[in-house]
């Protein structure tokens, strides 16, 4: 009877293992047919030679790298234009966000659902309305400067369009919304243990919230430690 369980558990993992690599497989295949294979033809045609043409095959070359690398072109310069310009971006849109998101997740009532809506609104707006919305607003004659004019804060108009500060406010219409969602449900899911603790005073609910999740997480370890381990015995055998 026991030879009969062995073979019946193998028999078992053994199904178990085929079926889930069943499952995989056409995950892989998506994955080696719109990634893979396309980003490999790419890499070979950036070590092909110039020419006026778009491949020239059988050829091996570095050239397209140094070409990149040569002062008389501005690909550097633009390349590192681009990087700068998605790293101040990047930094302004989540301090716009973090405090948005943080004043959505402290107000109550109206108020909030007035600041989430306002954020779903931009969100689902036209990118052309965005930007037209913008130009009223940061153009010379627009909105902000007549106002910083009119106050004498400014003696004449700011420049905050055509240059780099009105593609970095452009991006942010762009961007800031999605942010702000992002970081809002952070802030529901992952500080309802501080705000039970900190703004409720509920202490047991708010130990029993962080037994319930660190349970959760070291439980998702051994389930998937588990299922490794038995996978690594299936392949031995």
């Amino acid at each position: 009877m026991g030879v009969v369980s062995t073979r019946t558990g193998r028999l078992r993992q053994a199904v178990a293992s085929r079926t889930g690599t069943g499952l995989l497989l056409p995950l892989l295949l998506f994955d080696l047919l719109v990634f893979v294979v396309p980003f490999g033809y790419l890499l070979r045609i950036s070590l092909s030679e110039r020419s006026t043409g778009a491949y020239v095959e059988g050829t091996w070359s570095v050239e397209g790298y140094t070409y990149l690398l040569e002062p008389s072109n501005t690909i550097s310069e633009t390349f590192l234009f681009t990087l700068g310009f998605g790293v101040v971006v990047t930094v302004v849109s989540v301090a716009i966000a973090t405090l948005y998101a943080h004043a959505m997740w402290r107000a109550d009532g109206p108020l909030r659902i007035v600041l989430t809506a306002g954020a779903l609104v931009s969100m689902f707006a036209a990118i052309v309305v965005k930007l037209f919305a913008a130009l009223l607003v940061y153009s010379p004659d627009g909105v902000l400067n007549g106002l910083l004019v009119s106050l004498g804060l400014v003696s004449e108009p700011l420049r905050l369009v055509n240059n780099g500060v009105g593609a970095v406010i452009g991006q942010l219409y762009i961007v800031v919304p999605y942010s702000v969602l992002a970081v809002y449900a952070v802030l529901t899911n992952g500080v309802l243990v501080s705000d039970l603790l900190l703004r409720e005073f509920d202490w047991p609910a708010a130990a029993a919230l962080a037994v319930v999740v660190t349970a959760t997480v070291l439980g998702g370890l051994v389930v998937v430690r588990l299922v490794l381990s038995r996978r690594e015995v299936t392949a031995s055998e």
